[in-house]
């Protein structure tokens, strides 16, 4: 005999349960009738620690699943949290004292590298509060690159790849790139749009005028599985003087000069072109 009524009970699901005890009290020798005693059990919310991989800059919400790790998630469950392990390389993260449905938050990595947050999450069903438990979260850098200018010269391979810390650029190791011709440029031949990822912007660009050309392709970075938001790239060509070979005939003893000119025998030659020269064949 016990002067109370004492039981610790565990709902192992997420519903709610009903048990019934038959209690008969007691007085001295005096035994009264039994009576029932019916004891409806709703589930508290019993989650695993867990982890999640974003992308730098995606929203993302999180909202733990019944009988994943073992999990006890009653319908309706909401969540308060609090930041447990800080990271002053992650921006966007903020604590939560309204319960929430889910989980959410928007964290920008304002490095190149993987960095990681830990917070403290609180499961609430109806009156019932379950035990807190930690979310790790790793937050891979994504790409972010800022519309850039480059010059360079009529028939010389370019190769760029974008510099980690310039204008503020966000560029994780082995970031790869694709591109489009966003705007053309007839006087420009070599160009072209690669769907491919490649470790870097490579294209070999001919200006068939005697002028400066410019042609803009549209980068999209990516690392890994997270891509960045596509930036310009702005190539500058420069002329390269490309003349063909030429002859004169001159009088002994004249001083003569020959400079080539533009468009003739389908020669480039731009503005303040300069030569050296060596003798080939003597005589």
């Amino acid at each position: 005999a016990q002067t109370s009524f004492t039981q610790t009970l565990r709902n192992t699901s997420n519903t709610q349960q009903t048990i019934v005890y038959t209690l008969t009290p007691r007085s001295g020798n005096c035994a009264g009738t039994p009576f029932d005693l019916t004891v409806q059990v709703n589930p508290t919310p019993e989650i695993a620690a867990d982890a999640a991989t974003i992308c730098s800059g995606d929203a993302f919400n999180i909202t733990p699943t019944q009988g994943v790790n073992n999990n006890i998630v009653p319908a309706n469950t909401t969540y308060t949290w609090t930041i447990k392990t800080d990271n002053p390389s992650i921006t966007g993260k903020s604590a939560q004292a309204t319960a929430q449905t889910s989980f959410t938050q928007t964290l920008r990595n304002t490095s190149n590298t993987q960095q990681t947050i830990v917070y403290t999450l609180t499961p609430i069903s109806g009156n019932c509060t379950g035990t807190p438990f930690d979310l790790t979260v790793q937050v891979n850098p994504t790409p972010e690159i800022a519309a850039e200018t480059i010059a360079v010269c009529s028939n010389a391979p370019i190769t760029y790849t974008a510099t980690h810390g310039a204008n503020n650029n966000i560029v994780p190791a082995n970031t790869t790139y694709t591109w489009t011709i966003k705007t053309n440029n007839a006087s420009i031949t070599g160009k072209s749009a690669q769907p491919t990822a490649q470790t870097s912007f490579t294209q070999t660009l001919r200006n068939t005028s005697n002028t400066q050309q410019t042609i803009v392709y549209t980068l999209t970075p990516r690392s890994g599985n997270c891509a960045g938001t596509p930036f310009d790239l702005t190539v500058q060509v420069n002329p390269t003087p490309e003349i063909a070979a030429d002859a004169a005939t001159i009088c002994s003893g004249d001083a003569f000069n020959i400079t080539p000119t533009q468009g003739v025998n389908n020669n480039i030659v731009p503005a303040n072109t300069t030569y050296t020269w060596t003798i080939k064949t003597d005589n």
